[in-house]
C-alpha cells in the first residue's frame, strides 16, 4: 500500500540541492556503509518484507513526525522556565528551569 501523503522524496531532494548544490546528485557518492544497508533493506523487501514494518514505522516517527514532537516538547518547555537571577542593579538576567528551583 502506498500512501502518496508519505512520499517524500521530492522534498529530500529540494534541501539536498539547497544544502549541497543543485548538481548533488551527480556528485554524490554513498559510503560504502550506506551501500551495505541499502542493499540489506532490499534484500529484506524480497525476502521478508513484513519484517520492514517496524523499521519504516521508527523511520517516519524518528525522522519525519520528530520535529513535530520536538517543536511540541521545546514549547512545553519554554512554558517552564522563568527569570531566576538578578544582577547587581536587581535587574533579571538568567533563566532558570523550574525543576532547579
Amino acid at each position: 500500500m502506498m500512501l502518496d501523503s508519505i512520499h517524500r522524496t521530492k522534498a529530500f531532494e529540494a534541501d539536498l540541492a539547497f544544502y549541497l548544490g543543485t548538481d548533488w546528485a551527480s556528485k554524490y557518492t554513498p559510503r560504502k556503509e550506506v551501500v551495505s544497508y541499502l542493499q540489506h533493506l532490499m534484500q529484506l523487501e524480497e525476502e521478508n518484507p513484513e519484517l520492514l514494518i517496524a523499521y519504516i514505522y521508527h523511520l517516519y516517527m524518528g525522522l519525519l513526525s520528530g520535529g513535530q514532537i520536538l517543536r511540541r516538547k521545546r514549547t512545553l518547555s519554554k512554558s517552564l522556565w522563568f527569570w531566576c537571577s538578578k544582577d547587581e542593579k536587581g535587574k533579571t538576567n538568567n533563566l532558570c528551569p523550574i525543576f532547579l528551583q
